[in-house]
């Protein structure tokens, strides 16, 4: 199986996620962002994940490709979801777009490797995020302030190092993308919780961290 992501991307992330838990084999693929006529040839739309399985048929949408590779054998993502882990998500809001964004160029992601798909992002993102790269970099420490604080609110909603609920549920797909994407910023505080969580599910889903490209 072919898997079509971008590395920075949240929703490719939990895609690759379940490959590693279940320890299954495939090609990770990665597209440059402005990449549309591949995508839009092979699954009629520009998104990503795209999931190309054995069978040569594709699949998008990272919670279907989630569900479809747990259940090629016995399922692993058996937990049930807590809403306090959506609702600390959406305390993040805007802040944690504002911050991530903008940085996410200046690293040496695959999707970037060429000024038209850096420009492709940021003229993207800028409208968006209604406001340019290079302005929302000026409120980096604001942004970061309000991430750690949200960091210390979610230390208490930990169960365990491997599985936020105690057993692997869907809220550990939607909660480590970000706190993984958040090991960019080396002024980003991890609670001694929460970095127990972000690198034990880092090398259980065989997903690594951004410490390499600290900014």
């Amino acid at each position: 199986m072919k898997l079509y992501v971008y590395d920075h991307c949240p929703y490719c992330i939990k895609a690759r996620m379940i490959f590693g838990f279940k320890k299954i084999d495939f090609d990770l693929m990665y597209l440059l962002s402005d990449e549309e006529k591949f995508l839009l040839d092979l699954v009629g739309v520009k998104m990503v994940p795209v999931l190309e399985k054995d069978d040569g048929t594709d699949m998008t949408e990272s919670l279907d490709i989630i569900d479809y590779v747990d259940h090629l054998d016995k399922p692993i993502v058996l937990g049930k979801q807590d809403s306090r882990i959506e609702d600390w998500l959406l305390t993040l809001g805007a802040d944690w777009h504002k911050l991530a964004r903008p940085h996410y160029v200046l690293v040496p992601f695959p999707e970037f490797e060429t000024q038209e798909a850096i420009d492709y992002f940021t003229k993207k993102k800028e409208a968006g995020l209604g406001a340019s790269f290079e302005e929302l970099r000026k409120h980096r420490a604001e942004y970061v302030d309000h991430v750690n604080e949200c960091l210390v609110n979610l230390e208490p909603l930990i169960e365990t190092d491997y599985a936020v609920n105690g057993v692997l549920s869907l809220d550990d797909f939607h909660l480590f993308p970000d706190l993984r994407n958040m090991t960019l910023f080396k002024d980003i505080q991890f609670p001694p919780k929460v970095l127990d969580y972000v690198k034990n599910v880092a090398t259980l889903s065989q997903v690594p961290l951004l410490y390499d490209y600290s900014l």
